[in-house]
C-alpha cells in the first residue's frame, strides 16, 4: 500500500480523515515542503481558493512551487475551490501565474471543487464516478 504523509497543520480539513476511511494508511506530521506526501514522490501544495489568493499576491506561492520542485520527483499544485471565487486578484495575473507554474516551472495543476474530491484525487488520481 502506498504511504501518504500529511502535513499535521491540514488535519481540520478533514481530508486525511477521507482517506482514512477508504482503508488508506495516512500519517500525520510536520512536513517541511508541501501539504501531502504521496508514495514518497509526489509532493502536493493544496491551496483553497483564498489562500491561492493570499499565496499570490505575497509572493508565497512561487517560493513553495520552487521547493516543490527541489524536494519531489513530481511536484504537483492541488487548488480547492471555483476558479471563480478567486477574489482580490486581477484575472490576468491569476493566468499568468497559472501559466508560469505549469508551463515555465513544469508544475501539473489540478482543481477539485472540495475536500472530498481532493482526497479522490490524491488516491486515484481521477474524481469519483458520480462527480464524472
Amino acid at each position: 500500500m502506498v504511504e501518504i504523509l500529511a502535513d499535521d497543520r491540514e488535519r481540520d480539513n478533514g481530508i486525511a480523515a477521507r482517506l482514512r476511511s477508504f482503508g488508506w494508511d495516512v500519517r500525520e506530521t510536520r512536513l517541511a515542503t508541501g501539504d501531502y506526501i504521496v508514495g514518497g514522490t509526489i509532493g502536493i501544495e493544496r491551496k483553497t481558493t483564498a489562500d491561492f489568493a493570499t499565496s499570490l499576491t505575497n509572493g508565497r506561492l512561487f517560493q513553495q512551487v520552487a521547493a516543490l520542485k527541489a524536494v519531489f520527483r513530481k511536484p504537483l499544485l492541488l487548488i480547492e475551490g471555483d476558479r471563480a471565487s478567486i477574489d482580490g486578484v486581477r484575472p490576468q495575473a491569476v493566468q499568468g501565474a497559472l501559466a508560469s507554474i505549469s508551463i515555465r516551472w513544469f508544475v501539473p495543476i489540478l482543481w477539485s471543487q472540495d475536500a472530498e474530491e481532493t482526497a479522490y484525487l490524491l488516491l486515484f488520481g481521477e474524481l469519483p464516478s458520480s462527480s464524472a
